[in-house]
């Protein structure tokens, strides 16, 4: 992936940005969340956040 194309997306309760990742050639992507399992009630994020899903990668559709 030489020149992947990024999508940012503000997150007004978490104060985060979430990002897309795409690679134009191939058409695979990936997500980057840092606060993936945030608990808005808690004010914090789960323990258990993520266990096995620490990345995503899927390919988009045309």
């Amino acid at each position: 992936m030489v020149n992947p194309l990024v999508k940012p997306f503000w997150d007004k309760a978490t104060g985060s940005w979430q990002y897309v990742f795409r690679d134009p050639g191939t058409m695979k992507g990936a997500i980057v969340d840092p606060v993936l399992g945030y608990d808005l009630i808690a004010g914090r994020n789960r323990h258990d956040a993520g266990q096995g899903h620490r990345s995503a990668e899927f390919t988009f559709l045309a």
